[in-house]
């Protein structure tokens, strides 16, 4: 399984099919995609109304990229149910898909980190997103691996 990390825009041309223009390659594989916008953000609904037979699934949710569980001047953390609905729909098309792109505004922070907790889960190693270009948000990622060990995922 493949799983990278976008940012918006390149997420969207990979679909559309400019992707190289992003730096990016295009979707010509099976993909699984989970989208992470901004609670202020509109949701990237072309997305799933693109023309590529490749994505399998759009799984859309909203939360800030916040570092901590509480709510703080407004901006909403990831929760536990935003964990699970990741969850969910990962084992819904796991053996479906050969990659999945998780992509979130800058693709710098929560994205990474929902994408190194996925790789936890295939049994594979998350120091990639830990690299050079990258800063998890740690609630994000502490998140996903408690939803995945309440479920024996890991």
């Amino acid at each position: 399984m493949k799983i990278k990390v976008m940012y918006r825009a390149q997420c969207l041309a990979a679909v559309e099919g400019y992707g190289p223009e992003y730096d990016i390659d295009n979707i010509l594989e099976p993909t699984l995609i989970i989208s992470i916008s901004s609670t202020d953000d509109t949701i990237p609904e072309m997305l799933e109304q693109a023309r590529n037979n490749m994505v399998r699934h759009v799984e859309f949710l909203q939360f800030d990229d916040i570092d901590t569980s509480a709510i703080i001047g407004g901006l909403i953390p990831m929760s536990e149910d935003d964990a699970n609905q990741i969850i969910d729909t990962f084992l819904k098309y796991k053996n479906a898909v050969s990659q999945i792109i998780v992509h979130c505004d800058a693709g710098y922070s929560r994205s990474p980190a929902v994408a190194a907790a996925l790789c936890i889960a295939f049994g594979m190693s998350d120091a990639e997103f830990f690299g050079p270009g990258y800063c998890p948000n740690m609630h994000v990622y502490r998140t996903m691996l408690r939803a995945l060990e309440k479920r024996n995922i890991i």
